[in-house]
């Protein structure tokens, strides 16, 4: 059952570092996002931040046994700030907040 999880965590952080390359690469943003997000490359590194913490969740269950987790903690806590980060402050209107 462990050797799964990991398994799936792995596959899943794959799929995340795809989209993150392709958000930095490209700009290109996963369709439920699109809306939301203004800077997409920056949007991408948060994903791959995300995808490198889910890869050191899935070899931690695997190669480690207690050790990592805070370096996984931290790195899914950074991809969150970075996605978070995809709107500049100010709202909807134009940049610097004129309307």
């Amino acid at each position: 059952m462990l050797v799964a999880v990991s398994i799936l965590c792995a596959l899943f952080g794959l799929l995340v570092a795809a989209a993150g390359v392709a958000g930095i690469a490209r700009g290109w943003v996963p369709a439920r996002d699109r809306l939301a997000v203004r800077r997409p490359r920056l949007y991408g590194s948060g994903l791959l931040v995300a995808a490198l913490g889910l890869g050191l969740m899935a070899a931690d269950r695997v190669v480690f046994t207690d050790s990592g987790t805070v370096a996984i903690v931290t790195m899914l806590l950074a991809s969150l700030v970075l996605q978070a980060s995809r709107r500049p402050a100010g709202g909807d209107g134009p940049a610097g907040g004129e309307s």
